[in-house]
């Protein structure tokens, strides 16, 4: 392997900015690894080795490293601290009636209700959930699932549906599914509307693509690592539409909380009077989450964030005797519950009003994110710690929250790309070599933002650069071992290696596969994937009359025109070129392309009119590939996208 091509030690200014994190460490409360262990009744099976079919899914093995001295100061010791709190893995009892399975990503929730147990999430896939099962039903048994929550739509909390609860059960009436009005919109235009570019970004983000090692992944901020594996969820049975709504499900009440704009679009919060308990989901953590998310997603309302927080106490916080939350340990005692919930709240309500304080000032995003600092008791609470989101990055998503991406600069109103601007930048600096030089004296100065912001401008200008490459992946690498927060960390890192290595293909997840799809989904989705100007030569309306599996028909009209795709639902128009008729399966199918028309109608669908408008409008769909560069050069190097 070329010398470029291998990570680095940790550099003495990167030892020295550790050394600082490890000083401030040392005065804060330790009390978090005696909660992390409370309750454990078993670990998970196979020393925490998940596998299915393919092979090793996770191996919480593989993050030993995290216990062991950093001897070259790689890790960021608030990171790694972290990290060796999520290891703590296996069954754990929050209290009386309910148990968690924690160390393989988000927690997956079992309530014990009077016949039976109510489920809350499911993980990321199936053989995740099956473990969960299967340890659960190990020290419980007896006891059948007759409920689930979803308690957001995110894709770690539902994947692994299909294998704790069975399909014909869900359609028989036996098992509810509960899940916050909204819910399938939201997965769906996370999931499915910006699906692609979302995952090559979370696999930034994830550290997807990196080893766990001292340096390489050290977990994802929330957890250990995203689980991979098939995933299989069911559509949801039951919405919970407003806060107040209680429900008597297997002799308990649960009295939700309907959150919105908060860690999700939609999220469910709930309190359990019968057992003194109360989860807020994922929107009170054991650190500082994300209003904005580096995978990229809406950017969330750390104001409304706060509020809702602040209602949870007015309704709970008097009674609750435990907290427990979708991604770590339990915070126990009315007292300390009142008190980390007070903290989460104070946090989202600063980063609001500073941001905003800060912008009404004249300041700009990037000036906010780098001026914005916590109070002392927020920045010494392990609850409110950048592991995961960071003030910096938050603080950016908020002004844009509130004022857009434009800051009021008018040489920031429409400026040369990038791609433009970097070669002007490169020849202005005097060259390659000059740039280069400039470059490597701020790294040897430990100034690697500055040195990476040089290099940016040359290696985009000038992608086949292999010096300038290869010193940008070193920049990357120590910005990485400094990071706090583990997203930050694997970007940094997963950069540098593709800047080294190349952009490495991996199979994807198919699309097309979901079942709660709707024909105005489908429609909105097929209109992204046009290339709409050469469809713009179309002009037509198609009724569609589509069937579910559960039998509902849903009656659609599609509009055709200027290269984009329209649709009112529940009617049809009274005049159109095309009809279609037929399963919902198969038109899914159809659009995702994995039937052609005319295997589509072998399969069911029926067309009336004239079909070739279906044809040519099916042949303008783009491909998504998620393989393109987000580093600048990462292509030149290694196996590049095609």
């Amino acid at each position: 392997m070329n010398s470029h091509n291998k990570s680095k030690p940790a550099t003495a200014f990167t030892s020295a900015s550790n050394k600082l994190f490890a000083a401030e460490m040392a005065v804060m409360d330790p009390a978090d690894f005696e909660n992390a262990k409370r309750g454990l009744i078993a670990p998970l099976p196979d020393d925490g080795r998940i596998t299915d079919a393919t092979g090793t899914l996770f191996d919480i093995a593989q993050y030993a490293f995290l216990e062991e001295s950093a001897s070259d100061e790689s890790v960021n010791p608030s990171l790694r601290r972290h990290g060796q709190l999520l290891r703590f893995n296996g069954l754990f009892k929050v209290c009386d009636s309910i148990y968690q399975v924690r160390g393989i990503g988000s927690s997956i929730t079992f309530i014990e209700g009077k016949t039976g147990v109510i489920v809350v999430d499911s993980g990321m896939a199936l053989a995740i959930a099956r473990t969960a099962k299967e340890l659960y039903e190990a020290h419980r048994p007896g006891r059948k699932v007759v409920a689930m929550i979803i308690t957001h739509p995110h894709g770690d909390h539902l994947g692994g549906m299909a294998a704790l609860v069975n399909q014909e059960d869900v359609l028989a009436g036996k098992v509810k599914i509960y899940a916050p009005e909204g819910y399938l919109t939201e997965l769906y235009s996370e999931n499915l509307f910006a699906g692609r570019v979302m995952l090559r970004r979370a696999g930034y983000m994830f550290g997807m693509k990196l080893e766990p090692g001292a340096r390489g992944q050290a977990g994802i901020g929330i957890g250990l690592a995203n689980v991979k594996g098939r995933r299989a969820a069911l559509n949801p049975t039951d919405y919970i539409s407003h806060t107040g709504q209680v429900l008597h499900i297997d002799g308990l009440d649960f009295h939700f909380q309907l959150a919105r704009e908060a860690e999700a679009p939609v999220e469910l919060n709930w309190f359990i009077p019968q057992l003194k308990a109360l989860t807020l989901s994922e929107n009170c953590e054991q650190t500082m989450h994300n209003t904005y998310t580096l995978r990229g997603a809406k950017t969330r309302n750390p104001g409304q964030w706060s509020k809702t927080i602040q209602q949870a106490l007015d309704l709970w916080g008097n009674e609750a005797e435990v907290l427990y939350s979708s991604h770590s340990w339990p915070v126990w005692g009315n007292q300390a519950v009142r008190r980390h919930l007070e903290l989460a709240r104070d946090a989202y309500r600063f980063l609001n009003d500073q941001t905003l304080h800060y912008a009404n000032q004249g300041l700009p995003p990037d000036e906010i994110g780098e001026l914005i600092r916590f109070p002392e008791a927020l920045h010494r609470h392990w609850g409110t710690r950048g592991h995961y989101g960071t003030l910096s990055h938050n603080a950016r998503g908020t002004y844009n929250y509130y004022l857009g991406w434009f800051d009021g600069n008018p040489a920031r109103l429409n400026p040369l790309t990038r791609k433009d601007s970097s070669p002007r930048y490169v020849d202005c600096m005097g060259g390659t070599q000059a740039v280069l030089d400039k470059a490597r004296t701020a790294y040897d100065n430990g100034e690697y933002r500055w040195a990476a912001e040089l290099l940016d401008h040359l290696v985009r200008a000038f992608p086949d650069d292999e010096a300038g490459r290869a010193l940008l992946a070193d920049c990357y690498e120590q910005l990485g071992y400094q990071a706090e927060a583990a997203p930050w960390r694997n970007i940094y890192l997963t950069g540098a290696m593709e800047l080294r290595n190349g952009i490495k293909r991996a199979p994807l997840p198919p699309e097309g596969t979901e079942t709660g799809l709707t024909p105005g989904l489908l429609c909105d989705y097929l209109s992204i994937r046009l290339d709409s100007m050469a469809a713009a030569v179309l002009d037509f309306t198609c009724n569609l009359t589509t069937t579910r599996p559960d039998g509902q028909v849903d009656k659609t009209a599609m509009y055709v025109s200027n290269g984009v795709i329209s649709h009112s639902e529940n009617c049809h128009a009274p005049q159109a070129e095309l009809s279609i008729h037929g399963p919902m399966a198969v038109f899914n199918k159809l659009v995702f392309g994995a039937v052609d028309v005319d295997e589509a109608c072998a399969q069911g669908l029926q067309i009336t009119g004239n079909a070739t408008l279906l044809k040519d409008l099916l042949s303008y769909r783009g491909t998504f590939e998620p393989w393109f560069e987000i580093v600048p050069g990462s292509g030149a190097s290694g196996e590049s996208p095609k």
